[in-house]
């Protein structure tokens, strides 16, 4: 038989599940920097204390980045938010005002952007439609909310036991602290709402 506390110490949350068994959600104690994944853009950063994608001089240049928007590429300025953690945005154009409610803990230290075959051989797309522009933007936004949540910590894991707390499987590296949206329940087998682990539990 399995030790309770010694399962349940250093987690975040513990999902009691209908099967008897129970998932618990930790830190990932070694989370992996997700720009070594594959991804469409690139985050292009003059700031020592963010680690960006590795590109030529050219590509980090404001001449080489008119180039790309010449192509047919998309360019965004990136915002971070500095206090009591980072917070990033991308200035996309179509949020009017100031994406931080305190502008003075906020500054620009880079770009993220895509060039127009990167978004073509991501989408598989023989143009870069408006759609397609859409889709590649939205994905932008996703990734560096991925990168946000990497440099916070906000990476986690999971371990599941069984009733005699056995573990059984786990996995890690899942961004952020919405454990659907990141597909932790989804791997760990729970329920998308945890009231029904919850009520297994109770019915146990």
């Amino acid at each position: 038989m399995g030790c309770a506390h010694c399962a349940m110490r250093g987690g975040v949350a513990a999902y009691f599940r209908p099967d008897g068994g129970v998932t618990v959600i930790y830190p990932d104690p070694v989370p992996g920097n997700p720009r070594d994944d594959e991804h469409l853009g690139l985050l292009v950063f003059n700031d020592r204390r963010l680690r960006g994608d590795r590109v030529d001089d050219h590509t980090r240049s404001d001449q080489g980045q008119r180039e790309i928007v010449g192509a047919g590429g998309l360019v965004f300025p990136v915002l971070v938010y500095d206090h009591s953690g980072l917070a990033f945005r991308l200035c996309d154009g179509n949020a009017p005002g100031h994406p931080f409610t305190d502008p003075w803990d906020t500054r620009c230290p880079g770009v993220a952007l895509a060039e127009a075959e990167s978004i073509r051989r991501f989408f598989g797309a023989g143009e870069i439609t408006g759609a397609v522009r859409e889709r590649a933007t939205e994905c932008l936004k996703s990734e560096l909310k991925v990168y946000e949540d990497y440099c916070n910590g906000s990476v986690y894991g999971f371990r599941n036991f069984d009733a005699a707390w056995n573990e059984t499987d786990g996995c890690w590296g899942f961004y952020g602290f919405d454990f659907r949206e990141s597909g932790l329940f989804d791997a760990a087998g729970l329920p998308n709402d945890p009231a029904e682990c919850q009520a297994g539990r109770n019915g146990a």
